[in-house]
């Protein structure tokens, strides 16, 4: 969920010229227009009013959780379904069938939908790219001799075609008289970017599909990864999932995205699992102009334009000096009472999303998809961990982003 910026030359650029099309991998005055064309389709009202497709969403999972009568569920994979379902529609205005298999047209376990099998490899492939990237950092000229793609050819392919498609079926509707057209009620970040096409700030379809794949980044695998280890947490917590659920019970949040973003402790529970487990553990930044930095210990360090920085999230937010207890699992320190979140980020010492201009522009959308599927399954559902599920929170050695390692086995009993 936070912007992850690498050096232009970690892959092949002439290659990858979707790649350059992202604000998560550009720079300076070309990173800033990337970003202004793409932040205008994460607001806030536009994400209120894709409220409908997202508890849609999260129904279609229930369906699916309850269709497999409270067998150990994959939680990460099930995240991933539904924020592939919910994407398909906030994005292409398309239909993913994340949880049903149209050829047997019922849920199936072993089926995942095309735009799931290419957002994943669409991750994994730019998680080996920031591997390589890091290994190399002490050899630079390997990446010129040995390019490695940021993202796979084939997903490259996947995308423009999806696009293609979704363009063409706008065509065929406006020629029919569907007033969900172009510039009609349907609103999804495809409308949005032909605007832009038509104001010149954008120049061709490659730049339109590069953008589709920075919203799926920011509203797909982050948002999927605090889904599972929010829903492994609570499984842990008894007392706090009763709690969090009797909110829920006591709020009417079906027809409301403004009541369902007013609750607090969802909001704190939220709060409380990104600071155990931030999606970036550490945040990469190039400096860009000369600044002399005092430490503990009163010495100084300057730093010039072009030096790296690297600040550990994962450091700060289990700093005992800033959280009590950190290892424990406990919303409330996030109370208002207490000085709420603004505290610690006022501190300098709660950074799940980023900070400052470079901080994630797709914060709110992945909130609001946790909230929601979060908010539908703890109401419908006690949630227990799985034989298979570790107790302890030992992190994923081979994961860019910071996951807990091993699989996150919950099984989801239907409440009645």
């Amino acid at each position: 969920m936070g912007e992850c910026t690498q050096p232009s030359n970690c892959t092949n650029t002439n290659v990858e010229l979707m790649r350059t099309c992202s604000p998560f991998v550009t720079t300076g005055d070309n990173w800033k227009m990337r970003r202004s064309e793409l932040v205008p389709a994460l607001t806030i009202n536009r994400i209120r009013c894709f409220y409908p497709a997202m508890r849609d969403s999260a129904l279609k999972a229930i369906e699916f959780l309850t269709a497999a009568n409270a067998r150990p569920q994959n939680a990460k994979e099930l995240a991933n379904r539904f924020a592939a379902q919910f994407m398909c529609h906030f994005i292409w205005s398309v239909e993913a069938n994340a949880f049903c298999d149209p050829t047997k047209g019922n849920a199936s376990p072993d089926w995942l939908c095309p735009l799931q099998r290419m957002a994943d490899a669409f991750i994994s492939q730019s998680f080996k790219c920031v591997r390589y990237f890091i290994r190399t950092d002490i050899c630079p000229w390997l990446r010129k001799c040995c390019p490695v793609r940021f993202f796979p050819a084939i997903t490259d392919r996947f995308f423009q075609q999806l696009l293609v498609d979704s363009l063409e079926a706008r065509v065929q509707q406006a020629a029919q008289g569907n007033k969900v057209g172009r510039y009609g009620l349907r609103g999804d970040v495809v409308d949005h970017l032909q605007r832009l096409v038509d104001k010149k700030s954008i120049k061709d379809i490659l730049q339109i599909a590069g953008h589709t794949t920075t919203v799926l980044i920011d509203g797909y695998e982050t948002a999927a990864m605090l889904v599972a280890h929010c829903l492994l947490l609570l499984a842990r917590n008894p007392r706090v999932q009763q709690k969090l659920r009797d909110e829920l019970i006591s709020a009417d949040v079906a027809n409301s995205f403004d009541t369902l973003n007013r609750l607090p402790y969802l909001d704190q529970c939220l709060h409380e699992t990104l600071r155990l487990f931030p999606p970036l553990p550490s945040l990469f930044k190039l400096c860009t102009e000369t600044i002399t930095l005092q430490n503990s210990d009163k010495s100084f360090l300057t730093l010039h334009p072009g030096d790296a920085v690297y600040i550990s999230t994962y450091s700060f937010h289990r700093d005992p000096d800033y959280f009590e207890n950190p290892e424990s699992f406990w919303p409330e320190r996030f109370a208002e009472e207490l000085g709420g979140v603004r505290k610690y980020r006022e501190m300098g010492v709660f950074m799940p999303f980023g900070d400052g201009p470079r901080m994630c522009p797709g914060r709110k959308l992945g909130l609001a998809e946790v909230k929601v599927i979060v908010s539908e399954l703890i109401k419908n559902f006690l949630v227990t961990c799985g034989r298979n599920t570790r107790s302890d929170n030992k992190l994923a050695a081979d994961s860019f982003l910071l996951m807990l390692d091993g699989d996150i086995e919950l099984v989801f009993e239907r409440l009645q």
